[in-house]
């Protein structure tokens, strides 16, 4: 028979040690996680505190959430990525020392592939079980300064995404692509899940050592370079009006006198906002800033000059997608779409000939019938009445003749006041067939403008519209009188485009500006050819978001 020794000894210790197996492999299992956790960490270069309850198995994680904004643009790491330790441990530069400021390959580390100033704003703490449930805390930052770190390092906007997180706020879906990167459609910044976020518009990044297109020299986004070169508008402007008064002279000095002048065929580097512009230097002087104070306006109280200046801008930059600081309103646009000047009217400023094949008839017929009647009976009663002379005494002749003369001077006097009369009535009737005349398309007004620009000397033959609206907001820029001569005259044109359409008062005005209306019009036929680029719907989004989103987590 057993004794209590013996069930104790073959029965009772191994029930115990199969009882502390379960503590042993959870104690065993805590050490292993805790070890891969901080391998993880160490090789991901981010510093945390790490502690570990071997008996629960639960891993407590602290590691410090970031505040993060981008470099200066002179420094030399701005455009660079960060090489992260296993980056180096491939390329064999590593040597056994720890890279400190590498990249993180963690869940909501992202951030780390871009060099950037960094501020510790907080703990985030994390109970783990396993270690693949590790992450890494996003960072904060500010969005604008994001979107233009990434814009200036050669991303493009998305339309569909920006407009897509406009629409729908925090509930977008994840993985909405914000921007691509350069010259690819692979996604740079999206919407990432709001995990980490607390209610804070969440966001991943990635980029690639192909995309670095840009570089130092380029421009940075929400810039503009605008040059001239010799021979200004600004100088064939001021040669047409010496011929003015003293005062209007003295007036023009002045106005220029008010803006900040630069040097002739040097270029400009300004940075254009939703209220116009913010930043203007000349770039053979980059520390003396300029300050175009008329073509600044407060939020809410956007002036004419403001407006067509920035729109200009915007248009000028379309092509390359530099600026996406300022949206084009959509009446500017409706505007720049919208035919609204007819070919009669241009035919008679001389900008258009009815030679020309896109002029359609527009002229009423003009019947001089009666004209040549009347001619043709005054004919017959002069020569009745000199025949009759030819028949009288010597004495009769010279009275005939006299009274005869006497009759012609009165007649010719009646006779002009005829012609001025017909002159008139014609001319009204031609201006009125003008008015009511087909409307042309902003493309036939911008080319003719461009046409008539080259034929009279303000612009070069091989100039074409962009480049003349380059020299013109860069003359914009040093003339306050010019900035809101154009600004003024575009204003007034897409008043009474809105308002019915061209009158006789608009007709006179266009008459005694032709300059000012070819310069309008081809600002005009730029920001319609940047309507037909989706640059104007994507700007209206990010401005927008940018405005809702101040801070967000990456």
């Amino acid at each position: 028979m057993a004794s209590a020794t013996d069930i104790i000894t073959y029965i009772g210790i191994p029930l115990a040690v199969l009882g502390v197996l379960p503590t042993l492999y959870t104690c065993l299992k805590s050490l292993l996680t805790l070890r891969t956790i901080r391998h993880t960490l160490r090789h991901n270069d981010c510093t945390a505190i790490t502690r570990s309850s071997l008996l629960s198995g639960i891993i407590e994680i602290e590691i410090p959430r970031k505040s993060i904004a981008p470099l200066d643009r002179s420094d030399p790491l701005y455009f660079e990525l960060r090489h992260g330790r296993y980056d180096e441990e491939k390329d064999g530069t590593l040597l056994g020392s720890r890279n400190r400021n590498g990249r993180s390959h963690l869940r909501g580390g992202t951030w780390t592939l871009l060099n950037w100033k960094e501020m510790t704003i907080g703990v985030k703490s994390y109970r783990l079980q396993y270690h693949d449930e590790l992450s890494q805390p996003q960072a904060e930052t500010v969005f604008e300064s994001l979107i233009a770190f990434l814009l200036d390092r050669g991303a493009v906007p998305n339309p569909s995404g920006w407009h897509d997180l406009r629409s729908s706020g925090l509930w977008t879906p994840a993985g909405t692509k914000l921007l691509f990167g350069p010259r690819t459609s692979d996604a740079c910044l999206w919407i990432s899940t709001s995990d980490d976020s607390d209610g804070i518009l969440s966001l991943a990044m990635a980029w690639e050592n192909s995309w670095g297109v840009r570089g130092r020299e380029a421009l940075p986004p929400y810039w503009i370079r605008l040059t001239t070169p010799a021979g200004s508008l600004k100088e064939r402007t001021q040669s047409e009006n010496e011929s003015k008064d003293e005062a209007e002279e003295q007036k023009r000095k002045d106005a220029d006198c008010s803006s900040t002048v630069v040097q002739q065929n040097s270029a400009i580097r300004l940075r254009v906002s939703p209220q116009g512009v913010e930043d203007c230097y000349d770039e053979s002087d980059p520390k003396q800033k300029i300050h175009p104070l008329h073509l600044h306006s407060h939020p809410g109280q956007m002036t004419a000059s403001t407006l067509w200046f920035s729109s200009g801008c915007t248009a000028l930059a379309a092509p390359s997608g530099s600026l996406w600081s300022f949206a084009i309103p959509p009446e500017v646009y409706h505007f720049s779409k919208r035919s609204s000047i007819p070919c009669g009217v241009l035919v008679l400023v001389g900008f258009l000939s009815d030679e020309d094949k896109v002029v359609p008839s527009w002229r009423s017929p003009y019947d001089d019938q009666r004209e040549q009647i009347e001619k043709h009976m005054k004919f017959l009663d002069y020569s009745a009445k000199i025949n009759a002379e030819l028949r009288m005494p010597p004495a009769e002749r010279q009275q005939a003749y006299q009274r005869r003369m006497e009759e012609e001077r009165r007649e010719m006097v009646k006779e002009s006041m005829q012609r001025r009369v017909r002159e008139e009535e014609k001319w009204a009737q031609e201006l009125a067939d003008a008015l009511a005349s087909q409307k042309m398309s902003v493309d036939v007004v911008v080319e003719a403008a461009r046409k008539w620009l080259v034929e009279h000397g303000y612009a070069p033959r091989d100039a074409g519209v962009l480049t003349i609206v380059e020299r013109i907001l860069y003359e914009m820029v040093q003339s306050q009188e010019m900035a809101f001569t154009i600004a003024g005259f575009l204003d007034k044109w897409m008043g009474w485009s809105d308002g019915g359409g061209m009158g006789k008062l608009q007709f006179e005005e266009l008459m005694e500006g032709k300059l000012q209306f070819a310069y309008a019009a081809c600002v005009l036929g730029a920001i319609k050819e940047a309507a037909a680029t989706p640059i104007g719907s994507v700007v209206s989004d990010l401005q927008e978001c940018l405005r809702i989103w101040k801070k967000v987590r990456l």
